[in-house]
């Protein structure tokens, strides 16, 4: 017979048996753990793109549809998007959800929780109630170096998840897409592989996933001479166009389209004799005569208001000049039709004269108005100026641009 007893204890008489064990007093240990409760329930679905290209970045797209089968209203959604991640944007069908975007400055190198406020953004105080459904976007890229190592055949790239919190997503399709400038080398199994015109495509789909369980995917890849022969396919490309617009101009159209050959060398001569010289010259002289005689006026009405010139004087002057002006004006439209009629140039200069002419006029007119509203006090010093450069610049500018095509048509009819 063996007799334990505890520390501490004792018996009386004969020990029946000659061991004695001591027994270590019973003592306990408490413990905590946390238990979590969810009475929403949340089902989703996610299509998530990555676009590896060449120069150590992945773009990600994500669409995802959430619909609440549960027996209570929700608010919001837990999204982390992995480290070294950067260009978020969150967006629905009506625009960015802009109380969902974090705040402040993020850290690079750390995840980002982002809260997909459904509250403030878009269901309002009602929330998210059972039978609903919504569908949004997320777009950020991630620097796949921070996830790659290298392997003698290429980068090794632990692809990056970004994760839904609790929700359950049911099905979760992910879209690896490898551009003509990287070549995939080796990756996990149960993929569908697409070929398509300028690039590869490894699609994965993933069930009843959650944080606790989410999906893993690791490739290789390499980075192949197309990311460097990317500008010179662009510019083949462009060629290749230019060569076939080039040789289509070489087509010869039919003689209903194109007129009929006798009329051809006529055209040719037509278009290099030009305006006859005395025509040219005539509309110069008299289009610059006119822009003098405007001048003159302005400068004689400026000298009347400042009290130089005597009434009588000024009404004499004045009234020779406005007699010149007519009758140039009576001239100018005959002499200014017969050169519209000579070509497809000639009109376009008689078009920028008389958009010039235009411009000054405006100018004019704008400052004479300026100068009112300043005598009346309706405009401060500084506004003012800088109003008047404005117009002072933009006659300036008229006036020399009228002065070059006028020197140009001298230049053409032999005068200089």
């Amino acid at each position: 017979m063996r007799v334990s007893f505890k520390s501490g204890d004792s018996i009386e008489g004969a020990i029946p048996d000659t061991d004695d064990i001591n027994v270590a007093p019973m003592s306990i240990e408490e413990f905590d753990f946390s238990l979590r409760s969810y009475t929403p329930l949340i089902a989703a679905e996610r299509t998530t793109q990555i676009v590896v290209d060449a120069w150590g970045w992945l773009s990600y797209s994500e669409t995802i549809f959430v619909e609440n089968i549960g027996p209570s209203m929700e608010s919001y959604f837990p999204f982390t998007i992995p480290a070294y991640a950067a260009d978020l944007r969150i967006y629905d069908e009506v625009g960015t959800l802009a109380e969902s975007m974090p705040r402040g400055e993020l850290k690079f190198n750390d995840t980002i929780e982002v809260r997909i406020d459904l509250t403030s953004d878009r269901w309002g105080d009602n929330g998210f109630w059972p039978g609903y459904s919504y569908t949004f976007w997320i777009d950020f890229v991630i620097q796949a170096s921070s996830y790659s190592d290298a392997v003698p055949s290429g980068s090794q790239l632990k692809v990056p998840i970004a994760t839904f919190g609790e929700v359950l997503v049911t099905k979760h399709i992910i879209d690896i897409v490898f551009p003509i400038s990287t070549n995939l080398v080796e990756t996990s199994d149960d993929y569908l592989l697409v070929y398509g015109v300028f690039d590869t495509s490894i699609i994965y789909t993933v069930y009843n996933t959650t944080l606790e369980n989410p999906p893993d995917i690791v490739l290789v890849y390499q980075v192949s001479v197309g990311a460097a022969a990317r500008p010179l396919l662009f510019a083949l490309i462009v060629g290749f166009i230019a060569a076939i617009y080039v040789m289509y101009r070489k087509v010869d159209l039919p003689e209903e389209i194109v007129g009929s050959g006798e009329e051809e060398p006529t055209a040719t001569v037509a278009q290099a004799t030009g305006a006859p010289p005395e025509l040219l010259r005539e509309f110069a002289t008299l289009y610059s005569k006119k822009t003098t005689l405007n001048m003159d006026l302005e400068k004689v009405e400026a000298s009347r208001r400042r009290g130089k010139l005597k009434k009588r004087e000024f009404m004499i002057r004045q009234k020779d000049i406005k007699s010149q002006m007519e009758t140039i004006d009576s001239q100018l439209p005959s002499i200014k039709d017969k050169l519209v009629s000579e070509g497809a140039r000639y009109r376009d200069v008689v078009a920028q004269l008389e958009l010039h002419e235009e411009r000054i006029e405006g100018a004019k007119a704008g400052l004479r108005q300026l100068l009112l509203r300043k005598k009346k006090q309706r405009i401060s010093r500084a506004a003012f100026e800088k109003a008047r450069q404005d117009y002072l610049k933009v006659i300036k500018k008229g006036t020399s641009a009228t002065d070059r095509i006028l020197l140009s048509i001298q230049e053409e009819a032999g005068d200089i």
